[in-house]
């Protein structure tokens, strides 16, 4: 993690139009990114308590703005990350700026852990909901069946744990005996199989559009 964000970081947004021309506006729409900064602060008042055995951390972001007319906004500094010829449009740019964001506010969580001395024995867990399309296809969004929109991130680290890519299907389900395997607890029954047991080569994936 970098420095605090000031005010004038929090300007944010980026012309959503089809005349990219690479220039950050300002958009008074900072809702996402403030519901960013109050869950990472609650997540690092958990992890101030003695005795906290679990801290779930949600954050909103990679996320388009839902109540504005740009589609991916996140502060200034993130967009400054990047050289904004390197993408087509202006939500590829938006879209990156907003992981960057992401990857800030876990940063700020995981050195809190690490000043705690809490990452000696934590198993971390990092995934997302759901894809984005980001424009493949011509598409954004995640409401179709393409790979794109289906695939999330899932990385899982402890610092006893040797670094380990697993190349079969895994879902989100599969988390769930996964963290009771990891510790030693029984399992309720359960549609997912454990990470570190052998693994399955389908998963199944539903689409509802209502």
């Amino acid at each position: 993690p970098g420095n605090d964000i000031g005010a004038q970081d929090m300007e944010m947004g980026v012309n959503n139009s089809s005349s990219f021309n690479g220039n950050p506006v300002t958009t008074t729409n900072r809702e996402i990114d403030e519901q960013c900064e109050v869950i990472t602060n609650v997540s690092l008042e958990c992890l101030e308590k003695p005795g906290s055995n679990l801290v779930f951390t949600s954050f909103l972001k990679p996320h388009e703005s839902l109540d504005s007319g740009i589609a991916y906004n996140a502060p200034n500094k993130f967009y400054q990350l990047y050289n904004h010829h390197c993408f087509e449009q202006s939500q590829e740019w938006g879209y990156a700026a907003n992981v960057s964001c992401l990857d800030y506010y876990v940063g700020q969580c995981l050195e809190k852990a690490k000043d705690k001395g809490l990452l000696d024995d934590t198993l971390v867990i990092f995934c997302g909901d759901h894809g984005e399309m980001a424009g493949s296809y011509g598409r954004w969004g995640k409401l179709c069946m393409f790979e794109e929109a289906i695939r999330v991130p899932m990385i899982l680290w402890h610092k006893d744990v040797v670094s380990n890519v697993v190349d079969s299907p895994v879902a989100l389900i599969d988390l769930f005996p996964t963290i009771f395997q990891w510790f030693g607890v029984h399992c309720p029954p359960s549609d997912g199989i454990s990470l570190f047991r052998e693994r399955k080569d389908h998963v199944f994936v539903d689409y509802f559009d209502g």
